[in-house]
């Protein structure tokens, strides 16, 4: 799971699909929950601040279908040493 102080890249639609942009990466300063209701159907979403101050949505959870969308990845450990990803 994703928590404050991980390095992340932000998924983007490339046509249908929703895959990661890998140009740039973000840092997650701050991470916050919200419960949101669309539709008459109970959704609970979470959402970080990043390093450039934009809040991002992580994750959306639909508490009936019991369906969840990441709309964020996290950047694998090894990256940090191959891409000199150091903090």
């Amino acid at each position: 799971m994703i928590s404050v102080n991980d390095r992340i890249y932000i998924k983007k639609y490339h046509g249908n699909d929703l895959t990661a942009d890998y140009k740039r990466s973000y840092i997650v300063i701050e991470i916050n929950n919200a419960k949101v209701k669309r539709e008459n159907i109970m959704y609970f979403e979470k959402y970080a601040i990043l390093e450039n101050g934009h809040e991002q949505l992580l994750y959306s959870y639909n508490t009936i279908t019991k369906e969840r969308i990441f709309y964020v990845e996290k950047v694998p450990w090894y990256y940090y040493f191959l891409c000199g990803y150091f903090s």
